[in-house]
């Protein structure tokens, strides 16, 4: 069994001024729950997709890849509907980094293992 699991881009959803989250209006926690649902259900996949593969075939290390773009390169906007110019070309360019991730972590070798079976 091979499992390659591709990460949306997301996660990493940070909180700024939790210490004043104690004042903050209904509003504004209702502006923040569809991204920390969001966050949780990808670090969630994640995790039972490592954890099913661990299970399953964990004597194969190369039968697992998860691609994912590196944290540092989310220089795109958040907001699913920015389709500025701006925004595709910092998608673009995350998707690059991504690209050279996944080469370096190895999926060449999972491509050739997958059509070898």
């Amino acid at each position: 069994m091979q499992i390659l699991s591709i990460g949306t881009g997301g996660g990493g959803f940070k909180i700024t001024e939790k210490e004043k989250s104690d004042k903050w209006s209904r509003i504004k926690w209702a502006t923040l729950i569809p991204d920390i649902m969001m966050d949780g259900s990808i670090d969630t996949v994640a995790f039972q997709m490592h954890e099913i593969y661990q299970a399953i075939e964990a004597e194969d290390p190369g039968s697992y890849l998860r691609i994912n773009t590196p944290a540092v390169d989310r220089n795109y906007s958040s907001d699913m509907s920015n389709a500025s110019r701006e925004n595709i070309k910092d998608l673009l360019a995350a998707g690059e980094k991504s690209k050279e991730g996944a080469i370096a972590n190895g999926l060449d070798k999972f491509l050739d293992d997958l059509l070898k079976d």
